[in-house]
């Protein structure tokens, strides 16, 4: 998972990351839809099947993942286990 993460982030914009990125500090709103899009398409690459990123959860501005790398990974990981 954290490979298709990094992926994705490089596509959208050639940041250097850890695991406290906050990538709402780092990419415009732009940039956040395209790395949504972007993990989508990957992860249906990956699975076969469409995975949402993104819901109400995810782009709540307290609660989001999307806050840091670690909490996106963390994320993205569950998400493919309930799918």
């Amino acid at each position: 998972m954290e490979e298709i993460l990094k992926r994705a982030i490089k596509e959208v914009k050639d940041i250097e990351i850890d695991e406290n990125t906050n990538l709402l500090e780092e990419l415009d709103s732009v940039g956040v839809l395209e790395l949504i899009l972007e993990l989508e398409n990957q992860l249906q690459s990956k699975y076969n099947r469409y995975i949402q990123v993104a819901n109400e959860f995810s782009m709540d501005k307290e609660q989001s993942p999307f806050t840091s790398y670690k909490k996106l990974l963390k994320y993205l990981e569950d998400l493919t286990d309930e799918n």
